[in-house]
């Protein structure tokens, strides 16, 4: 109560009738002042004839980022250090005291690493199974390829539409291609083993065709011929019962 009797608090809308100095927010784009429910303004007249006058402000400034190295820069960030410095300015109308105050952030990495660099690292270990699969497994192993790359685009375009659109090449942007290229390189590697696979398949499919024509021209059972068909056993074991074994080693 003693510090109510040498000072008197008022109410905002006194300030019509006192003059109070020209005050504003050189760089700021919007400004706005807090009211809950009234304005919130805190009008103080003490003893000897000071006026105390608080404003709560929210302020829309310009900021100055650099994001090459984005995410490990600003913003999304925690104060930890402010400091003030006052001076004395000359403007084109005079001399005005000017009150600049420089903010020094932190930055919060918690919510990138949960929602970019995690879920983007499972992704390219999921892309890895395939390895795991047989090669004859072409659909799974493209199913799974496929479905990692497309969760890695939609992620990737998730990230872009909250960060501003600069012409520079930014760190998020490297991590992002290089998981691309990770799971890239997973189906470059299921193209490979398909050709190889098919490859091996139309070798197999000509050593049993030029098996199976030298025997249709000789009319005789030829060791080394592959005898995996039903039709082809019975045919090369007819013919072996019926000519004589010597006959066999003469054709080698």
């Amino acid at each position: 109560m003693l510090a109510c009797k040498r000072n008197i608090t008022m109410e905002p809308r006194l300030l019509q009738r006192i003059w109070t100095p020209n005050t504003c927010l050189i760089n700021s784009k919007r400004t706005m002042i807090h009211a809950s429910p009234s304005d919130n303004v805190m009008l103080i007249l003490y003893e000897n004839g000071t006026v105390w006058i608080n404003h709560r402000l929210s302020v829309k400034s310009p900021c100055n980022l650099d994001l090459r190295q984005f995410p490990f820069d600003l913003p999304d960030f925690d104060m930890v250090h402010f400091e003030t410095k006052k001076e004395n300015l000359l403007y084109p109308n005079g001399y005005w005291d000017q009150l600049q105050v420089v903010f020094t952030f932190k930055r919060r990495y918690g919510f990138y690493i949960i929602q970019a660099y995690v879920p983007t690292y499972l992704t390219i270990i999921v892309s890895w199974v395939s390895f795991c699969m047989e090669p004859k497994a072409l659909p799974a192993r493209t199913t799974v390829g496929i479905s990692s790359l497309l969760a890695l685009t939609f992620q990737f375009g998730n990230i872009l539409k909250n960060l501003p659109r600069v012409s520079y090449v930014k760190a998020m942007d490297v991590w992002m291609l290089g998981c691309i290229s990770f799971v890239f390189g997973t189906m470059v590697e299921l193209a490979f083993v398909c050709y190889i696979s098919r490859c091996q398949n139309m070798l197999n499919a000509g050593k049993i065709a030029c098996a199976h024509l030298r025997f249709g021209r000789t009319g005789r059972a030829v060791l080394g011929v592959d005898t995996t068909t039903r039709m082809g056993t019975a045919h090369i074991a007819q013919r072996m019962v019926a000519q004589p074994i010597e006959e066999l080693f003469s054709l080698l």
